[in-house]
């Protein structure tokens, strides 16, 4: 008998607005595909840290169509830095085993030449890190920064997201398994997007995590990790086969930014660029 883990499950949204959102779960093992129609399950939500809210159970309904557990969400707690919300989901498969794991709900979306965050405008500014540093991050939250995260490791980004405090992850372990990758890490809320290295994220990628961001760091743009601790992301280069495709670099040093100006100057103008590139599924302004 297989044994199946919270991995086994790939979790996304379908239209998402205020007042209520589709989650889907479905099969990432093949051999699951064919439990799945045959398994029971239910979203319960939201859980706040500090907050007196009941939470609620809405079960999941096997539709073929889609095939996948879907399941209608009402009055839905997306994830923000001011409510790091989650939900948590159990699968019983017809083999009587129960998986049960977390995963949040976000609300990214783009409106002209802004990207919103569950309705608010938004721009991602971040301090570079690995799961070895240490943060303060409840002064994170107050200075409306995030964290770009390489080599990550799951119970910090977990951390992070508990705390508010949004997340780009890295993908750079050429030997790993990048699907797997974003399966794991795209259930967590504070997840706000992934930084792919060396391999561009096409559809089938962006299919894993469509309501995240997904951007490019390419050989040619001459990253530096080692120096610098504000975060810039900005466009340096199109390759002409992928117009709509943009590789980004990070600020090669913390000198080339010496004001909080500078730095969101440099960040409003990579909002700018990018933001029409996107086209973010299921978000419903």
């Amino acid at each position: 008998m297989s044994v199946w883990s919270a991995d086994d499950f790939l979790v996304s949204q379908g239209p998402s607005s205020a007042s209520e959102v589709e989650v889907f779960v479905k099969a990432t093992a093949g051999a699951l595909a064919d439990v799945l129609p045959k398994s029971r399950g239910r979203i319960k939500g939201p859980y706040v840290p500090g907050s007196r809210t009941i939470p609620a159970a809405h079960a999941f309904q096997f539709d073929a169509g889609r095939n996948a557990l879907v399941a209608n969400v009402l009055e839905p707690c997306f994830w923000s830095t001011h409510m790091p919300s989650a939900y948590r989901v159990e699968i019983q498969t017809p083999d009587e085993q129960e998986v049960r794991f977390e995963c949040g709900l976000i609300r990214i979306g783009v409106r002209n030449e802004s990207f919103f965050l569950n309705g608010r405008r938004w721009v991602f500014r971040a301090v570079r890190a690995n799961s070895s540093s240490s943060f303060d991050l409840p002064l994170l939250v107050e200075l409306h920064l995030g964290v770009y995260l390489q080599r990550p490791s799951f119970e910090f980004v977990r951390l992070c997201s508990q705390h508010g405090v949004p997340v780009m992850v890295e993908w750079c372990d050429a030997d790993g398994d990048i699907n797997q990758f974003i399966v794991s890490y795209s259930k967590l809320g504070g997840v706000v997007g992934f930084a792919v290295n060396g391999r561009w994220p096409d559809a089938d990628l962006r299919s894993l995590s469509p309501n995240r961001l997904f951007l490019t760091v390419g050989k040619d743009c001459d990253v530096d990790v080692a120096h610098g601790k504000i975060l810039d992301v900005d466009v340096v280069q199109e390759f002409g086969d992928r117009p709509t495709c943009p590789v980004i670099s990070i600020s090669r040093s913390a000198a080339d930014f010496d004001t909080a100006n500078q730095v969101r100057t440099a960040c409003e103008r990579m909002q700018r660029v990018l933001a029409p590139r996107f086209d973010l599924a299921g978000y419903v302004s």
